[in-house]
């Protein structure tokens, strides 16, 4: 909540929400995406002591059951390519051994590798 204001019975609230970069309108609430992404990060709810996935449900009661994206920016790397070659993506489809897929990121906008 970032601030209250007005009197008694008739308050106006206003609540940040952080972005979501899924689209809620689209989203169905399956968890397919959470089942192939290839990247882990620590679980900040249970104290980073495991690896969740960076698309998650942000609650398991969340309303509406929309999954979102933890991001800050495109990687340096990224921000750092002439041809903006998602480099996070790649690595991390290596990592998994999918290395056709890795191929399919760096081909993307890369036309000669």
């Amino acid at each position: 909540m970032d601030t209250i204001s007005g009197e008694e019975g008739d308050f106006l609230v206003r609540i940040l929400q952080k972005p979501r970069y899924i689209d809620a309108d689209k989203c169905t609430g399956c968890g397919e995406c959470e089942k192939v992404c290839p990247i882990d990060v620590p679980s900040e709810y249970n104290m980073r002591l495991n690896q969740r996935k960076a698309v998650y449900r942000p609650y398991a009661q969340a309303v509406p059951s929309t999954f979102a994206i933890d991001k800050l920016d495109r990687s340096p790397c990224t921000n750092a390519c002439p041809n903006q070659v998602n480099a996070h993506g790649y690595v991390a489809l290596i990592a998994q051994k999918r290395y056709e897929d890795a191929m399919q990121v760096i081909l993307r906008t890369l036309p000669l590798p």
